[in-house]
């Protein structure tokens, strides 16, 4: 039986304003591989933790909130202006944190397949979004989105975020909720985008690392547009393990790149 670990917050955070440390070593080289791995999650838990708990915290979250703003039915909303700040920009991390287990966010999933378009004025990838991907509702409106989209519902839409930190405008009619299904997929989580202290703290995760391990073997020399069909499938491996346990264990601690003021 493995041994379950605590990381102090303290161990996974820097200073503020710190630079990011490197790499320790060339192995690591393979955090910056970059592929088109299949992120959907059907992956299993250990349930072994991977950090320190949110809920473990003093409650600090800087500019995360932790709390509902407010409420359309039973869909539990973030304040306004951190999701216009939080869609504005680009935060992986900030994504993971709230998608982590005992988060009060409202989760939904995608009826069908849907380009993935982001109407709040922020980045969008524009690529396929799967059947049953899990996402956070972060805004609801009625008829016309905030950054200008006319929908086509009677019943207005949302502004949701994905697990890869991209913001996503959809039709109400194109998100369900309620019990998830079977197989939850997830936005692909891009390893070498999660910030340095965090990557090595959610390796003392059994499965996270097991993955990792595979991943940079399968990883190893390889070179952007030259991915083997190995490497490619270990990336979506690991998207699917670190979405798993997130999703089911929780501890992802704050990131130090936060949504600002």
């Amino acid at each position: 039986m493995h041994a379950r670990w605590i990381l102090p917050m303290a161990m996974l955070l820097v200073a503020c304003g710190a630079a990011e440390k490197a790499p320790a070593s060339a192995d690591d080289a393979v955090d910056d591989v970059v592929s088109d791995g299949d992120g959907d999650s059907s992956g299993t838990s250990s349930g072994h933790r991977v950090g320190s708990s949110g809920n473990d915290d003093d409650g600090d979250t800087g500019a995360i909130p932790t709390e509902c703003d407010g409420y359309d039915g039973d869909i539990c909303l973030p304040p306004k202006k951190f999701v216009k700040r939080l869609c504005s920009g680009d935060y992986p991390n900030v994504a993971l944190y709230m998608f982590q287990s005992g988060s009060p966010w409202t989760r939904g999933w995608l009826n069908h397949e849907t380009k993935a378009v982001n109407a709040t004025g922020g980045g969008s990838s524009g690529e396929k979004m799967k059947r049953d991907e899990e996402l956070i509702i972060l805004r609801k409106f009625a008829g016309q989105s905030p950054g200008g989209i006319q929908v086509s519902g009677a019943n207005g839409g949302y502004d949701a975020m994905r697990w890869d930190g991209m913001c996503v405008t959809l039709d109400a009619s194109e998100i369900y909720f309620g019990d998830p299904p079977p197989k939850i997929n997830n936005a692909r989580i891009i390893w070498s985008r999660i910030e340095y202290e965090i990557r090595e703290a959610l390796k003392k995760n059994d499965n996270i690392r097991q993955t990792y391990i595979d991943y940079k073997n399968a990883c190893r020399g390889v070179t952007v547009g030259k991915v083997s069909a190995e490497c490619e499938k270990l990336d979506g491996v690991l998207s699917r393990t670190i979405a798993d346990e997130l999703r089911t264990n929780g501890g992802f601690p704050v990131p130090k790149k936060l949504p600002e003021e």
